[in-house]
């Protein structure tokens, strides 16, 4: 290339100078200039090209990786509908208590997606009062000499002072002092637009009036906004009149770390001596929250259902599983300093497949599905929990809850054979039962014929947006059928609008977490279970089994007293799992959903 630009050079030089070459007889060499200049720009070409393929690298790299992402899930979501379309029953209590072959287990956690009502986020927010600071409250401090402060109160100062100050208290400091006077400081607050007042004594004689400072300096600061300003404290403060009290307002800012700082002074260089400055307190009111709430922002956090669980007997040519799905945290990504998550917190997927092979030897060293006795399962005994993956061994109810970190915790313990050798080092199983990465959320809802669907009347997506700009001309709201997940639903349920059907893909634990009427036989009980289990009727209830129990009536108790009930009568006719995942390159963010029926065909 620099070859190239000494050629070109040259070429220009002897057309340039057509003489010179036919005095001299022959080519003259190069300049130092004329190198200097072709490397120059041989190197700003070069860096061009350096640049563009460094760009075309990126761009291959980034459409790499989400085709891998693509790819995962996928074949995540393959394998899952495989899972699925293979449980070894039908959930459904009516005929798992009779004969139970197998299981099916879903957990709903705590954790659910977090998302914004249209219809709260369109509305005008409730702002919070106002809020004050005077010189005698916690959040006002001075720096100057104690010697050139003093307090005036009601009546004092020789009684000069015709009104009172802000709660008949202030501070006041001559100006020629005033090298760092008094500031207030106010934390605690939203996000948003505040206008800052300030006040301090009026009504003096003039006589007093005279000695007021006419040019102090006012600074208002919130994280990196800062507002300058001039006050004129010969003047009342006269524009908003409050209880009495008179302000000045100093300016609107923008808060975003919930602190305002206000500082009077310093004044020291350059004034006059024997006048006064005076700190007496200040007024925030708050004129517009940021953040959700009066935008119509809808938004959909990526944090979402990450304790759910999926746990089920499978059952095919080539034999039967217990299989468990489930979520455990990322080592390296950020959590709480309590250990919960939070929404930089990513996550594995897990499935784990266990055989289950009754006629196994019970010492075997294959990592089947074993029992509470330590023998290996079959079909049928998996219909009782404590015999299950996770499940305590000594559980003699059929509903006692399962926290996830169970599940977690003896994916990673360590386990050993009959003869005490090491089967399953720690951790181990965390290698072989990871299925995918980087995963947001692994989202269970169950299907629940009953719950009710209500029309949307509140614009969403960009119709919405463009409806609040300048001029523009709100179109027809759109329609919508939401269900009990939906953003807007809490608002329409509570509202008299009729449904307009029934039908859809809730979490177990819909009635806890929107106050909803229970209408379905698929929602909490009054304890609030949100375990789906197929049933076993083999778990009595407590007490007696057979004899006359309290109260005695002499009548030996009948099998329906003795029968646990399952908390869901309802047969689970289908599910769907959204699983959400983000490729760590690119931070782009895809989801799959599966849905699959599980009744009768």
């Amino acid at each position: 290339m620099t070859t190239a630009l000494l050629y070109l050079f040259t070429s220009m030089r002897r057309a340039c100078s057509p003489e010179r070459e036919a005095d001299q007889g022959k080519p003259s060499g190069f300049t130092l200039v004329e190198l200097l200049v072709a490397m120059c720009v041989s190197l700003m070409l070069l860096g061009g090209v350096v640049s563009l393929f460094g760009s075309l690298g990126e761009s291959v790299n980034n459409s790499k990786s989400n085709s891998e992402m693509l790819q995962t899930m996928r074949h995540t979501a393959r394998q899952l509908q495989s899972d699925l379309g293979n449980v070894s029953l039908v959930p459904d209590p009516a005929q798992t208590m009779v004969n139970p072959q197998g299981f099916f287990e879903y957990v709903e956690g705590p954790l659910n997606d977090t998302r914004v009502d249209l219809a709260a986020a369109a509305a005008e927010p409730e702002l919070p009062p106002a809020e004050f600071v005077d010189n005698q409250d916690a959040g006002y401090t001075e720096d100057t000499a104690p010697d050139v402060t003093k307090n005036i109160g009601l009546g004092s100062a020789g009684g000069s002072q015709n009104n009172a100050a802000y709660n008949n208290n202030t501070r006041r400091a001559y100006s020629k002092y005033l090298h760092g006077y008094g500031q207030w400081q106010k934390t605690g607050l939203e996000s948003g637009t505040y206008r800052v007042s300030i006040t301090w004594p009026t009504g003096w004689t003039s006589a007093w009036t005279e000695k007021h400072e006419s040019n102090i300096p006012v600074t208002i600061t919130a994280g990196d906004n800062t507002e300058s300003v001039t006050v004129d404290q010969t003047q009342e403060p006269n524009e908003l009149d409050e209880d009495g009290t008179g302000w000045k307002h100093l300016g609107e800012i923008d808060v975003t770390d919930g602190e305002i700082l206000v500082q009077i002074g310093p004044c020291g260089q350059g004034y006059a001596g024997g006048k006064f400055v005076f700190a007496d307190a200040i007024r925030i009111e708050c004129l517009s929250l940021s953040g959700g709430g009066g935008d119509g922002e809808q938004y959909l956090e990526l944090v979402g259902d990450c304790d759910d669980v999926l746990h089920f007997t499978t059952k095919k040519d080539e034999g039967a599983y217990e299989v468990v799905w489930f979520l455990t945290p990322m080592a390296g990504t950020p959590q709480n300093a309590d250990g919960t998550a939070n929404s930089e917190t990513r996550y594995r997927l897990h499935r784990y497949a266990r055989p289950v092979e009754p006629n196994a030897d019970a010492n075997t060293t294959e990592d089947l599905s074993f029992g509470a006795d330590g023998t290996p399962n079959a079909l049928e005994d998996l219909a009782l929990r404590k015999n299950r993956f996770a499940h305590f061994q000594g559980e003699t109810e059929q509903f006692t809850a399962i926290p996830q970190s169970d599940y977690e915790t003896i994916l990673t313990q360590e386990t050993y054979n009959p003869d005490n050798s090491v089967k399953k080092s720690a951790g181990q199983r965390i290698r072989e039962t990871t299925i995918l990465e980087n995963v947001l959320s692994f989202d269970v809802r169950a299907y629940d014929p009953e719950a009710r669907l209500y029309p949307s009347s509140v614009l969403s997506g960009d119709a919405y947006t463009k409806s609040q700009e300048p001029g523009a001309v709100t179109p027809t709201a759109q329609t919508l059928a939401l269900g009990p997940n939906d953003p807007g639903w809490v608002a329409a349920a509570a509202s008299t609008v009729p449904s307009v059907g029934q039908g859809t893909f809730v979490d177990l634990n819909t009635t806890a977490h929107f106050s909803a009427v229970a209408l379905s036989p698929l929602q909490p009980d009054a304890a609030l279970n949100a375990t789906y289990d197929s049933w076993s009727g083999d778990y009595l209830k407590a007490g007696d089994v057979g004899f006359d129990n309290p109260p005695e009536d002499g009548i030996v108790d009948t099998a329906e007293d003795l029968r646990e009930s399952p908390p869901y009568d309802a047969p689970l006719k289908a599910v769907q799992v959204e699983i959400r995942m983000q490729e760590p390159e690119s931070g782009k963010v895809r989801s799959v959903k599966v849905r699959k029926f599980l009744g009768k065909r």
